[in-house]
């Protein structure tokens, strides 16, 4: 390993490349003087730009190459502009006169020096396997070496070394020529992988300049069977290096608000770096950087939530451009505006919820939606205002099961008429689909349908099919399984002629019901044993489609869809809905607070991903929700080893380690406790 020099902010050249925005590109390249006084700027932008009003030392106009294909069609088209980038990036760095080169994004900012000292300890670490004469650094969020792509935001390294990778032959793919889109390919990429493009920029950039120097051909982005995807790999990990942003101090502000919000098993990345340098180097050769590794530490002991889907809010955000945005309006609901429609089986439960409606909201009129052989004789006829009873008829199919081994009777079609047939009757502006065997448990219902459709009031015109949000249970919504198009229809909230339109009484026909019965069917994927080819959920979410006359490429099954149709699905939910738990909505429905994982616990990611990417506003409400649901975690926890310390069957030890988990949670749930009450900046 060479010996680390101090380098000079004089020896640096700044090439910003892209786009002008008057306002972006003014912040870029004032925090470019502010914090790398001396360092020469270049503009890398287009003809025809006006760039009079910006402080640059140098400017290169070039041609337009244009757009190329798309990236991802879901949850917003990305455009892939790989060919934009690699001819401003190779014009300016031409341009430039000093010994290193420093690419940024016109819409990033400098706030340090931080790269320049992280480059100091490690841009000497040079193999004899190096084709570049130093390394070249990287934004590490950005840059995943197991899937062979390089962060293109920003980066640093010698002029000739940053020549050596953008110099490189143009992107080909344009767009209609998606290569994953094409249904020859389409199996060939990760299943769930919403990617249409054949390579992502980073792995393009990547791929063009390893070419040079060793015999690498990969047919597409996801080639890992390619003999020469070994060469690949090892070129990135021999030429390049990677860097956390609060380490280098170069941000993207789009994204800015994410840093609060850390993945703690990723956040580190000076751990992979060492361990990844050691291997070449040896242990004694890598310096220890303890003070960087200490603050990295407290800060991932101080953003320690857990953020499933923060990562990918943090890329659609940089992309997402949503133009038909409406705002949905939702007036204050009293309790003279709504009725409770409820359904389901007349039992001794079902008295005590009609009884428990009654009270919470006396203002409010009851209709109950039964069928014509129900016993009703044990519910106090001032329970409810009007009894709808709906006879039963072949069609509701009631002698069939939903599973191939027998099990569960199917009663979706009987359910769905009385649902619709209490609709009917309803006179006031909003109404309450709920079953029988739901019990409310106080009267915030109606304020809290208030509250949610204020914070998830916005909705794409293109993918609306409501006036207003509709508000369903978290139980069965979402992805089951992983398997996606689950929506609840237990429990719905809104306008009346929304609900109409949701329980509109389309039925299941016996050929559906028996799909899976079928000899050429039954070697199909069908772990869960249905009978059916969609679960109940799926089908009334594709019959309010076709009852609103959208167009959808339907699944083969309950369990193969398509990337493009999962991501559909979650367009049409989040756009239309407003999901969340039956916790949190006060309703006990069978066993007490029944698991409502599905997406109840993540609709805000899923709804800032797919509806309102650039409202930054919902940040602080998602790490809010996210501390919520790890004290509900832990809160499980502590009540599942509390119940084992009393099983007879433990041994001494065993109770003794029991006793021990339990105080860890109860510690890790006053931690999180006093995490989520203070206010953290």
């Amino acid at each position: 390993m060479n010996k680390a020099r101090s380098i000079g902010r004089e020896e640096v050249t700044v090439v910003v490349q892209g786009a002008v925005d008057p306002v972006c590109a003014a912040k870029c390249l004032s925090s470019v003087r502010k914090y790398l006084p001396g360092a020469e700027i270049v503009l890398s932008t287009w003809e025809g730009t006006n760039t009079s009003m910006l402080d640059y030392d140098e400017v290169v106009l070039n041609t337009d190459p244009g757009p190329s294909d798309l990236v991802r069609l879901y949850p917003f088209e990305h455009v892939n502009n790989i060919n934009r980038q690699i001819v401003s990036t190779r014009e300016g760095i031409r341009r430039a006169s000093r010994k290193y080169v420093l690419k940024l994004r016109s819409d990033m900012l400098v706030k340090g020096q931080g790269f320049l000292k992280y480059y100091d300890v490690f841009g000497a670490t040079v193999t004899k396997d190096a084709v570049f004469e130093k390394r070249i650094l990287l934004n590490a969020k950005t840059s995943l070496f197991q899937i062979g792509a390089i962060g293109d935001w920003w980066q640093f390294g010698l002029r000739k070394d940053m020549l050596l990778l953008w110099d490189i032959p143009l992107y080909p793919d344009r767009r209609g020529e998606e290569y994953f889109l094409k249904p020859e390919n389409a199996f060939k990429k990760p299943y769930g992988n919403e990617t249409t493009c054949r390579f992502f920029p980073e792995i393009w950039i990547a791929y063009q300049c390893c070419r040079k120097f060793a015999r690498v051909e990969l047919e597409h982005g996801f080639d890992r069977a390619s003999a020469q995807w070994g060469s690949m790999i090892r070129f990135l990990e021999n030429n390049f290096l990677t860097i956390e942003p609060d380490f280098s101090d170069i941000v993207l502000p789009e994204a800015e608000n994410r840093m609060l919000v850390k993945e703690p098993s990723r956040y580190l990345n000076y751990r992979r770096q060492v361990r990844l340098l050691r291997s070449t180097f040896g242990r004694v050769q890598i310096p220890p950087l303890r003070g960087l590794y200490w603050w990295g530490k407290y800060t991932y002991l101080k953003y320690k939530p857990r953020l499933k889907g923060f990562d990918y809010i943090y890329i659609v955000r940089n992309y997402a451009q949503p133009r038909d945005l409406e705002e949905i309006e939702c007036a204050i609901i009293s309790e003279e505006d709504v009725t409770f429609v409820v359904s389901g089986l007349v039992e001794e439960q079902a008295r005590i919820n009609l009884v428990r409606i009654r009270e919470l909201f006396p203002q409010s009129k009851i209709i109950l939606s039964i069928d014509t052989e129900q016993e009703i004789s044990g519910l106090p006829r001032e329970s409810y205002d009007e009894l709808i009873q709906t006879p039963i008829v072949e069609e509701y199919h009631l002698d069939q099961f939903c599973h191939l081994n027998n099990t569960k009777r199917f009663t979706y079609n009987k359910q769905q008429v009385e649902v619709r047939n209490g609709l009917r009757a309803v006179k006031t502006r909003y109404a309450v689909r709920l079953r029988t065997d739901c019990y409310i448990e106080d009267m915030r219902l109606f304020s809290l349908y208030r509250q949610l459709s204020t914070l998830y009031s916005k909705a794409q015109k293109s993918f609306r099919l409501f006036k207003q949000k509709v508000l369903v249970c978290g139980w069965i919504t979402g992805s089951v399984q992983k398997d996606p198009g689950y929506l609840s229809d237990c429990f719905a909230f809104g306008l009346t002629e929304d609900l109409l339109k949701l329980y509109n009484g389309r039925l299941r026909t016996l050929d559906d019901l028996h799909f899976f019965r079928k000899p050429e069917n039954r070697t199909k994927k069908n772990y869960m044993k249905f009978s059916h080819r969609f679960t109940n959920e799926q089908f009334f979410y594709f019959s309010l489609l076709k009852e609103m006359n959208r167009e959808f490429d339907e699944p083969e099954s309950w369990c193969v869809w398509s990337t493009e149709q999962a991501m559909l699905f979650e367009k049409y939910l989040t756009n239309n809905f407003i999901v969340t738990s039956f916790r949190k909505l006060h309703i006990q429905f069978k066993n007490n607070y029944r698991s409502d994982r599905c997406l109840g616990r993540y609709f805000l990611e899923k709804y800032m991903t797919n509806v309102d990417p650039k409202n930054k506003k919902l940040d602080r409400e998602l790490v809010k929700q996210q501390r919520e649901l790890a004290l509900e975690d832990c809160s499980s926890a502590i009540r599942h080893h509390s119940e084992q310390i009393h099983v007879s069957q433990k041994s001494v030890i065993k109770k003794l380690s029991e006793i021990c988990t339990v105080g860890l949670y109860s510690v890790k749930f006053i931690l999180q406790l006093i995490r989520l009450h203070l206010r953290e900046d």
